[in-house]
């Protein structure tokens, strides 16, 4: 089962990169917001709209350095985004590709962990319908009194 789905989505990631699925747009007058964790926060003027939804994975193009970034949150023509690095108080411009590739490749990433080689396939398999879940009988015992009080 691992394998088929490990395969399914190789063979899904090389169809999306060949047929250029990413969407993208620039913005402008860029300036730190704040920090969340690890994340740097910029906020920045869109050119254009830009429908893309919250938490959403993106690729933040900042002169010639590509940078992994989560957009934060869009309001009317202002965008938030989350890098990985601080790049300074101000960022002049920045071309955001959303990349439908992202999510795939974290994914195929996750299945590839150690961690996760020893679990069984049996949930995977209830989960995309190749299995039928069974409940076998378990005594219930409470440590709480449910009988209604007199």
């Amino acid at each position: 089962m691992e394998t088929e789905l490990r395969g399914a989505l190789e063979e899904e990631i090389a169809h999306l990169q060949e047929t250029q699925s990413q969407r993208t747009v620039a913005a402008t007058g860029g300036s730190r917001s704040g920090s969340a964790g690890p994340w740097v926060l910029y906020t920045f003027l869109l050119e254009r709209d830009f429908l893309v939804p919250d938490a959403t994975p993106v690729v933040a193009q900042i002169g010639n350095e590509r940078f992994n970034a989560q957009i934060i949150a869009i309001q009317g023509m202002e965008i938030t985004l989350a890098l990985q690095r601080d790049l300074g108080p101000t960022i002049g411009r920045v071309e955001i590709s959303v990349d439908s590739t992202a999510i795939l490749e974290r994914t195929l990433a996750r299945l590839e962990d150690p961690a996760l080689a020893g679990l069984s396939d049996t949930l995977a398999r209830m989960a995309f319908g190749y299995g039928t879940p069974r409940f076998g009988l378990a005594e219930f015992s409470s440590v709480f009194d449910l009988r209604p009080k007199p």
